[in-house]
């Protein structure tokens, strides 16, 4: 069983989130979601920048992969919203952080089948 590092893939992450591999992408990109609600208490910054793309993206597809459909609907909704929507980019973003719990199951559920461990 592969054990991913929390600290050592989120920081290779920052660095460069294509050196990751599938697995430390699919870990990557929640792990970074929840991080930046927990700092900034909102996405708008994350999805109305245009920096994140390739992470939003992978997400998306982590999310369809894992079976998490709650999150994927909110996902959704986050993406097309503009900065004159950033009352409701607020509010959808605390409805997917509030669901994180039931997303890490999923995640750690689907990391295991793939023979890959979070080491907390």
């Amino acid at each position: 069983m592969k054990h991913l590092d929390v600290i050592e893939v989120y920081d290779r992450g920052l660095g460069d989130f294509e050196a990751l591999s599938p697995d430390e992408r699919d870990f990557f990109v929640a792990h970074n979601l929840d991080l930046w609600y927990e700092m900034e208490g909102s996405f708008e910054d994350y999805f109305l920048s245009g920096s994140y793309e390739a992470q939003i993206n992978w997400l998306a597809d982590t999310l369809q992969r894992i079976g998490d459909h709650a999150s994927l609907t909110i996902l959704g909704q986050l993406r097309v919203l503009t900065w004159d929507q950033r009352d409701d980019l607020a509010d959808l973003s605390g409805s997917f952080y509030d669901i994180r719990e039931p997303r890490w199951r999923l995640l750690e559920q689907y990391l295991h089948q793939q023979a890959v461990a979070i080491a907390w």
